[in-house]
């Protein structure tokens, strides 16, 4: 009992660090992305795109053998830059929703163990504000990835034409593995329904004492 005391105050206080980090990231993400709006920097839209190209490669093992030939590789771009007024507005707010997902998740996340932390003093650790925050925070990370796979889409498939690596033409697509998220979002609804069913379970066992 000790043992789950202290990994519950831990994680209290390190959720509690995360999110004061990520509010101040994100107050720093938003000034900065107006200052750049106003210089008129070019910024850049980082978003889950890939494609493939081949190219001619060669490399050596320990043991002295030797291979080369040509083979398909992934090209995932660090960003998309544009000196464009929309696009740059676009790659903001981008930005700012991103943080905006990361924020409320942490928060979620902190006042989940803050619960956990008051509720343990009284050996109880169902309560239905964990339940509720348990589904927010599956709903989040599930619009996170759907957020962001439609608009890689779109910016991928519409609004991207000619794109070259190494003189190769190719054609960015959204990155698939983004829709794991989903996945994930999926495991915590089933987790939150699980405790729902313990939260059941004490308040009926309450109602029988």
């Amino acid at each position: 009992m000790k043992n789950s005391n202290r990994i519950i105050g831990f994680l209290y206080g390190l959720f509690n660090i995360v999110f004061f980090l990520s509010v101040l990231i994100g107050v720093v993400g938003a000034i900065s992305g107006i200052v750049f709006l106003i210089v008129g920097d070019d910024i850049g839209l980082r978003l889950p795109f890939y494609s493939t190209v081949e190219l001619q490669y060669s490399f050596s093992f320990l043991w002295g053998e030797h291979m080369e030939g040509v083979r398909e590789f992934i090209v995932r771009p660090e960003s998309i830059i544009s000196s464009n007024i929309w696009f740059r507005i676009a790659a903001v707010l981008n930005k700012l929703i991103l943080i905006g997902f990361f924020i409320f998740s942490v928060k979620q996340l902190k006042d989940i163990f803050n619960t956990l932390k008051e509720e343990n003093r009284e050996k109880s650790y169902f309560c239905k504000e964990n339940y509720i925050r348990i589904r927010k925070l599956a709903f989040l990370i599930l619009t996170y990835s759907v957020y962001t796979f439609v608009i890689s889409f779109g910016f991928s498939v519409f609004l991207i034409e000619d794109f070259k690596v190494a003189g190769n033409l190719l054609q960015l697509l959204p990155d698939g593995l983004i829709l794991a998220g989903v996945y994930k979002s999926m495991i915590l609804f089933v987790v939150a329904e699980v405790y729902k069913l313990g939260l059941d379970m004490k308040n009926d066992a309450e109602l029988t004492i």
